[in-house]
């Protein structure tokens, strides 16, 4: 498989969600993953509303059976997966959640399959195994693995399961859906398991004591990552379009490794850059297979 095009807007996303991993890291040293999480959706929310002002986008999800499910994918997508990414941060390295978070491509086949939004044969499933046999190798392979550690994958494992389950209820709703009124009417969906697991935290974390390190990659995973990130990342699929787009997120992990060995100084021992290879392959391998599925003619006995 290769790129159909060079894609900007696809090019800096990746990289701007390969530096947040790193961002993640550097914020969770003086601050909890309560009040990263929390703190992150009132910044967004912030700025996504303006923007919505400025360009006379609607905001809020409207009364209908479609602003319900926007409320459930924003509950899942902005809320839980948060939750789940955050509090896994905390003890995982940055690559190691770069390539845990790397097999949301693989749940996601597996439930749009389940849903029957998919087709699927043995050989998606072959290359799924081979992708969590990856995660497996990263996960066990740490130099460090402390049950803290092992709390965090599976915590980091759980939120790649919950993007999937989001991006599954998605779909109807992004074709030809506003990318700015789309992500910004998911968020308050996400309050809802945003605002019991982080109010605390967030008013008691001393923010005057923070440092401009801190202060920076908050802003950082907030506005780049989180509102720069995302909003790039809809028009490159305008742009490329869905499968197109997905080659491209496996540029992440790679570039998740390589700003935590050059800002963190923190690499990986050699059984988990197995692990990345084989998780990438298996991912992709998945993706190729299902393309390929998915273009085939059906037969009809």
């Amino acid at each position: 498989m290769r790129l159909p095009h060079l894609n900007a807007s696809l090019l800096v996303t990746m990289l701007l969600w390969g530096f947040n991993f790193v961002a993640m890291k550097l914020m969770l040293r003086e601050m909890t993953p309560a009040t990263a999480a929390l703190g992150r959706w009132i910044l967004m929310y912030a700025i996504l509303v303006l923007l919505c002002k400025r360009y006379g986008v609607p905001f809020w999800p409207e009364r209908s059976p479609r602003g319900t499910r926007i409320w459930i994918q924003g509950f899942l997508a902005m809320g839980a997966y948060m939750v789940l990414f955050t509090l896994g941060m905390k003890e995982a390295t940055a690559a190691e959640g770069a390539i845990i978070l790397g097999c949301s491509p693989v749940f996601t086949l597996l439930l749009a399959a389940a849903v029957g939004q998919e087709r699927f044969n043995l050989g998606i499933l072959g290359a799924t195994l081979l992708a969590f046999a990856g995660v497996a190798l990263v996960v066990g392979g740490a130099a460090h693995d402390t049950n803290a550690q092992i709390v965090s994958h599976l915590l980091l494992l759980a939120s790649a399961a919950v993007w999937a389950v989001a991006t599954i209820v998605s779909r109807p709703l992004v074709a030809d859906a506003d990318p700015l009124a789309m992500l910004t009417q998911t968020m308050p969906g996400g309050l809802i398991a945003l605002l019991p697991f982080g109010a605390l935290d967030l008013v008691r974390t001393p923010w005057s004591d923070l440092t401009p390190t801190a202060w920076g990659s908050l802003l950082y995973f907030s506005l780049l990552a989180g509102v720069g990130g995302f909003l790039l990342f809809y028009h490159g699929v305008k742009q490329v379009g869905a499968p197109g787009a997905m080659l491209y997120q496996y540029l992440v992990s790679p570039l998740a490794l390589l700003s935590s060995m050059v800002v963190l100084g923190v690499g990986m021992t050699p059984i988990q850059l197995v692990g990345l290879v084989v998780v990438l392959s298996g991912v992709m391998l998945a993706n190729m297979l299902r393309m390929r599925l998915v273009s085939a003619p059906s037969v009809v006995e």
